[in-house]
């Protein structure tokens, strides 16, 4: 055996090079897409007061012996709000990456014809085999081999590369997309009607209560027709002239929320004399 390695030195750099081709569909293997997608929700309107100060509705009342009779109407002390909502998803698919199993399968084709070739070259090559390098000694762990040998070796380890490489193409091309999703905050845009109008409509009232609450101690009650009127008789009362009744709402029909609440102030009368005459004026209202 000798130690002249010289003809072993170019199919040994040329399995470098080949080990750098298998490595030359390097992109990743998958591929990851990230979109939001906007889904737009029913939009919502509703009445909102101009301001919180303001009041959505009012009295009107005068007393017919002794009954209080009043007239409600809603004020013109409200907007319309309309709320749009666009729900927000993010979706993320990872899925294979097409280029790399095309890059995978022509670099495996072309590595299957090189070591197929390599292996071809191998016939009729020195079948010497050599250890060492140049005209030093051999070594331990020195390798040894012909040059016909190195050349099968490369051959075999190229072609084993090239089937390999199309083995992951096949692989990665076959592999399932991954999607997931996950909501993102919700988006919100409020718009505001330019002109101020009516807070409702007094049939809305329908079936609602207005209570009189007497300063003499008590409290009276009277349910709202579909057209804002309501009576309150106060008959048994121990009302005196001069007795102060506030009317507050202690039921509201559900048309009418939420601008009208349970404790809505909607007047407040000075109680005259029980003989007076029919529709006596009321002394207070409120005028918010």
């Amino acid at each position: 055996m000798t130690h002249d390695s010289k003809l072993c030195r170019r199919p040994r750099a040329l399995a470098v090079l080949v080990a750098v081709g298998v490595s030359l569909p390097g992109c990743a293997m998958t591929e990851t897409t990230t979109t939001v997608r906007a889904q737009p929700q029913p939009f919502v309107q509703r009445l909102r007061l101009e301001r919180p100060d303001l009041v959505p509705i009012s009295g009107a009342w005068h007393q017919e012996a002794l009954a209080l009779v009043g007239q409600l109407a809603f004020s013109r002390a409200c907007r319309t709000e309309t709320i749009r909502r666009t729900k927000q998803v993010q979706v993320t698919d990872t899925h294979p990456n097409r280029r790399y199993a095309t890059g995978a399968y022509i670099t495996g084709a072309a590595l299957s014809v090189l070591g197929l070739a390599l292996v071809a070259n191998a016939q009729g090559k020195n079948e010497h085999v050599t250890c060492g390098s140049g005209d030093e000694a051999p070594r331990a762990g020195n390798t040894c081999d012909s040059e016909a040998g190195a050349w099968r070796t490369l051959g075999f380890t190229t072609l084993g590369a090239g089937l390999g490489a199309i083995l992951g193409g096949a692989i990665v091309q076959t592999r399932k997309s991954v999607v997931t999703s996950k909501d993102l905050p919700t988006q919100e845009e409020v718009l505001l009607a330019p002109e101020a109008l009516s807070c409702g409509s007094p049939a809305t009232l329908k079936d609602s209560t207005v209570a009189a609450t007497l300063s003499s101690g008590g409290k009276w009650f009277g349910a709202v027709d579909s057209q804002g009127t309501v009576r309150i008789d106060l008959r048994g009362s121990s009302a005196e002239r001069g007795t102060i009744a506030k009317l507050t709402f202690e039921a509201v029909a559900p048309g009418a929320a939420p601008l009208v609440a349970v404790g809505t102030p909607v007047g407040e009368v000075v109680l005259q004399p029980a003989h007076a005459e029919s529709h006596v004026p009321a002394v207070a209202r409120n005028g918010k």
